[in-house]
């Protein structure tokens, strides 16, 4: 089940993770809190995990559409929600944001095997 994961090196696009995800919270940091920045930070890495991970998808429509829907609603909630000083917010949704990008890839990967 798990050689699939194997398969390929993926060192190379962890590392450009890494780099697009850090480089995300610095900018974010400077014009949001460090709250709503570390949350842009877990949404940014999730879709370029997924992204890096589907890379064959990139020439479906449906692909971009639904990285597009997924960034579009998370920025309105991390937006919208009103913050707490008391809540560690991104703390707290750590947990989800995993779960999330984890259904996300089970989504992409039905647009893989889909025949559109």
């Amino acid at each position: 089940m798990f050689s699939a994961l194997f398969r390929k090196n993926y060192n190379g696009i962890f590392l450009s993770d890494i780099i697009v995800t850090l480089g995300s919270f610095i900018v974010s940091s400077f014009f949001f809190t460090l709250e709503r920045s570390l949350l842009i930070c877990f949404v940014v890495g999730t879709i370029n995990v997924v992204i890096n991970m589907k890379w064959e998808l990139r020439t479906k429509i449906s692909f971009w559409f639904l990285l597009f829907i997924f960034l579009v609603v998370h920025m309105i909630l991390i937006f919208s929600v009103p913050m707490p000083r008391e809540f560690k917010m991104a703390a707290a949704f750590a947990p989800v944001i995993i779960v999330e990008g984890l259904v996300l890839l089970g989504i992409t990967r039905l647009l893989e095997t889909s025949k559109s």
